[in-house]
C-alpha cells in the first residue's frame, strides 16, 4: 500500500471514531473516569484510531465487517455510560448511517463492485464518502439532540451550505474525467486537498460547537449570579424585615405607657393618632409574602420598592396555590424582571396617577400557569411585524425585553401576549404547567 493509500485510510480512521465520539457524546454521558480528563479521551481516541487502521491494513473486506463494528461499540461501550438498550439503539442508528451513506454514494456517482479503483488513484472515493457520512450525522444529531447540544435550526441550515458544498465540488471531480493515475504529485495535492477539505468541515462545526459550549457555561453563570442575587435580595429582606420587627417591639411599651396615659385623660384623638402610627408601623416592618417562591417574593418586594420611590402605585397579587415547579429560578427572574422592568419604565412616563398592576393565577382548563401585567403608559407604541417594540420615547428597549421573553416563554410550551389601547399596556404571559 502506497503512502497516500494509508494516509487516506487514517484519515478516514479517525473521522470513524470522530463521527461514534461525536453523536454518542450528544446522547450520553463519559464516564467518571473519562469526564474530566481530556488527556484520557485523547489518547483513548488515538488507540481505538489505531485498532481500527491496523484492522483495515490486515484484514479483507468481509472480515472487517465483523471486526470494525465490534471495535467499534467496545470504544462506545468503554467511554460512555447509560442504558444498555439505548446505547445498543443508537449504535445500529450510526453504523446504520455509516453503512448507508456507502449506498447513497454509490448510487450517486453510479459505481458499481468493479468501478473502484485503489484510494490513490480516486481520493475522492473515501474521503468524499466520509463526508457524505458526516453531512448524514450532523443532520441526525441536529434532529434528536437535545436543546442544549444542537444549533439553532436557522444558524444550522446556513452552516449546512458549506459541507454540501464541498461534497458537490468533491463528487464533480468524478464527472470531469480527470484522470489521477498519470502522475504521483497531482494524485498526492489532491488527497491533501481532500483531506483538509474533509477536516475543514468537521472543524468548522466542532469550532461553534465549542463556542457555543463556552457561550451556554457563560450564560448558566450569570443565571446562577442572578439567582444568587436574587436569594441575597431576599434574605436581605428578612433581615431588615427582622430588625424593624425587633425595634418596633423595643418600642411597643413606651407606646403603650403613653396610651395608657392619654386613656386617663380620655384624650381619644391622641390615642387614635398613635394607634395610626402604630398600624403604619407595623406594615413597614412587615415583609410582603406574595407566594410559597422565595424568588417570586423577592422579584415582586424589589419592583415593589422600585415602584414606590418613583412614585407609580405597584399593586400585586399571587393566587394560592400557584404552580412554578416547573420554571427555573433564572428564567423566572429573567422573565418576570423583563416584563416589570418594561412596565415601571413606561409607567413613569405617565403624567396621571401611574400605575402597574400584577395578576398571577392557574388557568386549570388547559394547565397554564398566567402571569398578567398591566401598566400606563403615555405616548405612541412602535410595532413591527405584529410585535411590540417600543414607545417613541425609548425605542428599542420594550423589543428587546419582549423578544427575550417570548424566548423563554416557548421553552415552557407558553407564549406572551401584548396588547395597548387607551394608555394602557397588557402584558399576558402563559407557561404550561404540563
Amino acid at each position: 500500500m502506497e503512502l497516500i493509500d494509508c494516509a487516506i485510510l487514517l484519515a478516514s480512521c479517525a473521522v470513524e471514531i470522530y463521527f461514534l465520539h461525536s453523536f454518542f457524546g450528544m446522547l450520553f454521558e463519559k464516564r467518571v473516569w473519562f469526564a474530566d480528563n481530556r488527556l484520557r479521551i485523547w489518547l483513548f481516541n488515538i488507540f481505538a484510531v489505531f485498532l481500527l487502521y491496523l484492522c483495515n491494513m490486515i484484514g479483507n473486506g468481509d472480515t472487517n465487517l465483523i471486526v470494525v463494528p465490534i471495535i467499534s461499540w467496545i470504544y462506545t461501550y468503554i467511554l460512555f455510560h447509560g442504558k444498555f438498550g439505548s446505547r445498543m439503539l443508537y449504535f445500529i442508528m450510526a453504523f446504520s448511517i455509516i453503512w448507508g451513506s456507502e449506498w447513497i454514494y454509490a448510487i450517486i456517482l453510479g459505481l458499481g463492485n468493479d468501478a473502484y479503483k485503489t484510494m490513490s488513484e480516486m481520493p475522492f472515493t473515501v474521503l468524499s464518502l466520509k463526508l457524505l457520512t458526516y453531512i448524514i450525522f450532523i443532520i441526525v444529531e441536529q434532529l434528536i439532540g437535545t436543546k442544549k447540544k444542537k444549533m439553532d435550526n436557522r444558524i444550522f441550515l446556513k452552516y449546512l451550505c458549506l459541507p454540501i458544498a464541498s461534497f458537490g465540488m468533491m463528487t464533480g471531480v468524478f464527472y470531469s474525467g480527470i484522470d489521477f493515475s498519470t502522475g504521483v504529485g497531482i494524485r498526492m495535492l489532491m488527497t491533501v486537498c481532500y483531506i483538509l477539505m474533509l477536516f475543514g468541515n468537521i472543524l468548522i462545526f466542532y469550532a461553534f460547537n465549542q463556542y457555543s459550549d463556552e457561550m451556554n457555561s457563560n450564560m448558566e453563570n450569570q443565571a446562577l449570579i442572578m439567582k444568587q442575587q436574587a436569594d441575597l435580595e431576599y434574605f436581605m429582606q428578612m433581615a431588615e424585615s427582622q430588625e424593624r420587627h425587633n425595634e418596633f417591639i423595643h418600642n411597643i411599651s413606651h407606646y403603650l405607657r403613653t396610651i395608657n396615659q392619654f386613656a386617663q385623660e380620655n384624650d381619644c384623638q391622641s390615642i387614635v393618632k398613635i394607634v395610626g402610627e402604630l398600624d403604619s408601623h407595623m406594615e413597614a416592618s412587615e415583609m410582603k409574602l406574595y407566594s410559597n417562591y422565595h424568588v417570586l417574593n423577592a422579584i415582586l418586594s424589589e419592583k415593589g420598592r422600585l415602584a414606590e420611590k418613583q412614585n407609580i402605585i405597584f399593586d400585586a397579587y399571587v393566587e394560592p396555590g400557584i404552580v412554578l415547579d416547573m420554571v427555573e429560578d433564572v428564567d423566572l427572574i429573567a422573565m418576570l424582571g423583563n416584563l416589570l422592568d418594561n412596565a415601571l419604565r413606561a409607567a413613569k412616563t405617565y403624567k396621571e396617577e401611574a400605575f402597574v398592576n400584577v395578576r398571577m393565577y392557574m388557568q386549570d382548563i388547559r394547565g397554564f400557569c398566567v402571569l398578567k401585567i398591566v401598566n400606563s403608559y403615555s405616548g405612541d407604541i412602535i410595532m413591527k411585524e405584529d410585535t411590540f417594540i417600543s414607545t417613541k420615547k425609548e425605542k428599542g428597549i420594550h423589543g428587546l425585553g419582549i423578544k427575550s421573553v417570548n424566548r423563554m416563554a416557548e421553552k415552557y410550551g407558553g407564549y406572551l401576549t401584548c396588547k395597548a389601547k387607551d394608555d394602557v399596556f397588557e402584558a399576558v404571559l402563559l407557561i404550561s404547567t404540563n
